[in-house]
């Protein structure tokens, strides 16, 4: 919502709220509600603001799922060899290894398999299935 309610303020480029509102035919309080990202207008209102303001049916729309898209850039590829360091003196070698390793697992963006199952068997604990007898 922010981004359209900014899209909007930039869109207006000088006019006031009360200059675009008339034109559109809606409340100068629903366009500072728009603005100020406290509410959604109907899709009727976001059609008549984008006609107000010279913008294709939709751009409101667009503006707003583009910006709730989630962050979409690549991972780091590679830890620095200074951060190894500091992950062996602070964590020590084993414990380091292995974050390094699962670091470089998710970097390099492939699915990870299942599990492995526990080498320890589990305790039922009396909640088993009980066989028709």
């Amino acid at each position: 919502m922010a981004a359209a309610g900014r899209a909007v303020r930039a869109w207006r480029a000088g006019e006031t709220q009360q200059e675009v509102a008339a034109r559109a035919g809606i409340d100068s309080d629903t366009l500072g509600s728009l603005e100020a990202g406290n509410t959604w207008p109907w899709n009727r209102t976001l059609r008549a603001i984008e006609d107000a303001l010279g913008q294709p049916r939709g751009e409101l729309d667009r503006v707003a799922a583009e910006a709730d898209a989630p962050d979409r850039s690549p991972p780091a590829r590679e830890l620095s060899e200074r951060t190894r360091q500091l992950m062996r003196d602070e964590l020590g070698d084993e414990m380091a290894a292995r974050l390094i390793a699962h670091a470089e697992h998710l970097a390099s963006g492939r699915i990870p398999s299942a599990a492995p199952e526990d080498d320890h068997p589990r305790e039922s604990g009396g909640r088993g299935r009980r066989s028709a007898g």
